[in-house]
Order: C-alpha cells, then structure tokens, then sequence
C-alpha cells in the first residue's frame, strides 16, 4: 500500500491526483489511471471543504484494478445526494457512483474513509452496456 498525508490546503487535490497517477501509471490502464485520478481529485477536494481536517491517501493494487481510500479528520458521513442544475456543486459522490466499480464509508477512529475501487468491468458498466445496444436495436 502507498500512502501520502495532504493538509488542508488547495493545491491537495492536485497531489492527490500526481500521487495516484504514479502509483497506478505502471500497473493499470490509461482510462483507469485517468479515471481514479478523477474520483481521487473528488474526494480530496470534499475533505479539504468539508472536513477541513488533514487527509491521508491510500493505494492499494487489486488483482484486477485498486482501491483508493481518502481519510479524514470528521466524523460526519456525507450524504449523496441530487444537486438541482443552478448549484455549482454537489456532484462528488454522484461522480464516483457512476465510476467507481464500486465505493463505501466508514468510521475510523479518528474520522472517517471513503473509498472506492476501480479497474475491471463493473456491473453499471455492462448494464449501460446492455441499455445501449437495446436502444440500438429498435
């Protein structure tokens, strides 16, 4: 597993992307590098706007993708939710359900983790996948 601690700072979710991207570039493909970078950046960014905490970024490799884990000083659990189209934000976690293979919360001693993993195809993948070719069909 690699690690790299991030302060609350504005430029963290910048050094969370670099960090995941090294740490995936050699072990995955382009778009799953391309896309946890993405979520990571997600995920970051809602730790340094909501926590307000210092934040740890974890890697792992999976036999078929990684697991990237964001963990923060709060206590709070967020709560996806539907933003309306004015509001500028409010769409993390909605991003990383449609990415992520799949993703989850939970306590730590300290705060919280949010998680996610990706690589491989996922279910929504092939359900969207399916839906497509449907429509294609008619």
């Amino acid at each position: 597993m690699a690690v790299i601690d991030l302060p609350v700072d504005p430029s963290s979710p910048a050094r969370a992307r670099l960090f995941v991207c090294e740490q995936l570039a050699r072990r995955c493909p382009p778009e799953v590098v391309d896309s946890a970078a993405l979520l990571v950046s997600e995920l970051v960014t809602n730790a340094v706007l909501h926590a307000g905490t210092p934040m740890r970024v974890n890697v792992s490799m999976l036999r078929d993708g990684a697991r990237v884990e964001v963990e923060d000083g709060s206590h709070e659990m967020p709560e996806p939710r539907e933003p309306n189209t004015a509001e500028q934000r409010g769409r993390g976690l909605l991003l990383v359900d449609r990415v992520a293979r799949s993703w989850g919360v939970h306590q730590t001693l300290d705060g919280k983790a949010i998680w996610f993993e990706i690589g491989g195809l996922s279910p929504r993948e092939n359900e969207r996948g399916s839906i497509a070719l449907a429509r294609a069909d008619r």
